[in-house]
């Protein structure tokens, strides 16, 4: 009786593994044509170039989102600036045209840095702006 269950076992066995061998088969080795391995490359080409066209789309936009940010913080910071020269200019009870014909002359006969320098004042610059 135990050769028979080894011989059914080796049988059982021997059958699993050929079943198992038809499930992982190798698939045949296709011959590819030269046109059809270009058009595939044309389509693999086709998809990146669609891929990279989105992303600069999105980048364009992001970018564009951030320049209208970095305008609108501009325009307050001139704002709260002009806010600011009306107030010096309403408290030294002048008025905004006569602090302009001054610059005006004064940069007319040398740079406001050298007029500060005469002064002994230290102004700020707007290079960083």
């Amino acid at each position: 009786m135990n050769d028979e269950n080894e011989k059914k076992e080796v049988t059982d066995t021997t059958q699993l593994l050929k079943v198992h061998e038809k499930a992982v088969s190798k698939p045949e080795n296709k011959v590819i044509s030269k046109s059809e391995r270009l058009a595939e490359k044309l389509k693999q080409l086709c998809e990146k170039r669609e891929k990279a066209f989105t992303a600069q789309s999105a980048a364009e936009k992001k970018t564009k989102e951030i320049d209208e940010q970095i305008n609108k913080i501009r325009t307050e910071l001139h704002n709260d600036e002009i806010r600011t020269l009306d107030n010096l200019c309403k408290s030294q009870n002048l008025s905004v045209k006569i602090v302009i014909d001054f610059l005006t002359a004064l940069t007319d006969k040398m740079p406001l840095s050298e007029a500060a320098a005469l002064l002994e004042i230290k102004i700020g610059s707007d290079d960083d702006v």
